[in-house]
């Protein structure tokens, strides 16, 4: 009975062998780690959070346009070179995601950012509207009364040094994301929530699934304390978005159209979208606005902090549009070119998601090598904007790709796909330009209340660990003074 077990299984394994081997040729040919039987390279990246982040970057430093790596039996592909993200991102045939998102699911449900391709192209077309200028226009004097709290809550730390500013600006954040998405005035910023922590722990667990090989399969990682520690974070995390829901109708609601009343009232004209698949979208867009937009305030906090002159330059803008105490208007935010070129350039250096997934459908020839049918390819963003020599538009004759430099146009020089922190071809980011607007409201608001100092000398100095997202290690390190 063994033997005849065993004699089942070699030859299930040589079938399954021989049925990829079209794939097995291809990656032959792309340079990178043939990596171990079944566990592939796996073991190359385990460790904690910070320690992965380390390994994989080093990886990807010893190819150069493009690498390989087995995730078990998975052929995750590192890109770099621009020519081939333009083909990898475009492509009909890339338009998939698997290998990421497969264990972001639980956490986030199906919504824009880990749905089905043709649930994803129905919800894109219906949550399309909400992100046009009529709806966003509207946010703006959220951006700009959350924004004045934010800066009297900083007020508080006056005086002190090395001030990791993260939770105080997500707590603004999480207050804009929920009233402009739920309808809700959370009120964080005057108490305390245990949300954005929750979302800490869940991302980084969600990390660590991702590259170590323990993880990888449910079948482990149901046994393990760190899955119940995950069950447990979700089971928190759905109750409370439930109980803020139906909270909703007992708070006095905003004037403008907020995501939720927006994809109810489609549901209730006959639109086909469940109740669930609404509540995947709310917690999608409430997530993705709130982590993303405190990430990118704090680090261009630090970039202007960092360079006086970029500060005092946005500081003076500022005071033209606006004069010394006004509250921004949607007409304002355009005017404001020379802010949106400091966030553009934070963007390029410190892009809240570090690398972004797409599923090959089909064999897509790229000079390296191909990818082929039914494997995943993998685009660094964090490495390709610090290593690509596609900056080198910059006046002042030798690039520096790690250095803060504001672009007074755009560059000829450059390839469109070398900068693209918000993703490109039809799966782009829908909410780009409410992203940038908050941002916007947030720096124009505190920029003429305090004098921004960082004890960061140098972006080199700024060592970055992943979450799924980019965070400094050690903190964002600020102190302000009054203007």
């Amino acid at each position: 009975m063994l033997f005849t077990l065993l004699l089942v299984l070699v030859f299930w394994f040589l079938h399954y062998q021989w049925k990829r081997r079209h794939l097995y040729h291809h990656a032959s040919k792309i340079p990178g780690s043939r990596g171990w039987p079944i566990v592939g390279n796996l073991f190359q990246f385990t460790g904690d959070s910070d320690e992965t982040h380390d390994k994989i970057l080093r990886y990807l430093d010893a190819c150069k346009d493009i690498s390989k790596a087995w995730m078990g039996p998975t052929l995750v592909c590192g890109i770099v070179k621009p020519e081939y993200l333009a083909k990898c991102f475009m492509s009909p045939s890339t338009t998939a995601r698997l290998y990421f998102d497969r264990k972001v699911t639980d956490f986030l449900g199906q919504g824009l950012l880990t749905a089905p391709i043709p649930v994803w192209k129905r919800h894109r077309k219906i949550i399309h509207p909400f992100f046009s200028d009529k709806i966003i226009n509207r946010f703006v004097e959220v951006f700009g009364r959350q924004s004045i709290t934010l800066g009297e809550q900083l007020e508080k730390y006056l005086g002190q040094k090395n001030v990791d500013i993260f939770e105080i600006v997500r707590n603004c954040t999480l207050d804009i994301s929920f009233e402009t998405m739920l309808g809700v005035q959370l009120n964080v910023q005057q108490g305390e929530s245990e949300l954005g922590r929750w979302t800490d722990r869940l991302l980084e667990i969600m990390f660590l699934r991702l590259f170590n090989f323990w993880y990888q399969y449910d079948f482990i990682f149901k046994w393990t304390k760190l899955h119940k520690e995950n069950q447990l974070l979700l089971k928190k995390y759905q109750r409370y978005l439930e109980e803020i829901i139906g909270k909703k109708g007992k708070v006095v609601k905003s004037e403008f159209v907020v995501l939720l009343d927006f994809l109810l009232d489609l549901s209730s004209s006959g639109t086909k979208i469940t109740t669930e698949e609404i509540l995947d979208e709310v917690k999608t867009f409430v997530i993705g606005s709130f982590d993303t937009t405190a990430l990118l305030s704090c680090f261009t906090i630090t970039m202007l902090g960092m360079h006086p002159d970029v500060q005092n330059r946005v500081y003076e803008e500022v005071l033209t549009v606006l004069g010394p105490e006004r509250t921004p208007d949607y007409q304002d935010l355009p005017s404001l070119k020379y802010t949106e070129l400091v966030l553009k350039e934070t963007l390029r250096l410190f892009p809240p998601s570090p690398c972004l997934e797409r599923l090959v459908l089909d064999d897509l020839p790229l000079d390296g090598g191909t990818v082929s049918l039914n494997h995943s390819v993998l685009n660094c963003f964090f490495r390709r904007y610090n290593a690509s020599k596609g900056f080198g538009g910059y006046a002042g004759g030798t690039p520096c790709p790690s250095k803060y430099r504001i672009l007074a146009g755009p560059s000829t020089n450059r390839h469109p796909f070398t900068y693209m922190p918000f993703s490109a071809g039809p799966m782009n980011c829908i909410g780009r330009k409410y992203g940038i607007m908050s941002t916007k409201t947030i720096i124009a608001i505190l920029i003429r209340k305090f004098k921004f100092r960082t004890e960061y000398k140098t972006v080199d100095d700024i060592k970055l660990g992943a979450k799924l997202i980019l965070r400094p290690r050690d903190g964002f390190k600020c102190s302000f003074d009054l203007r």
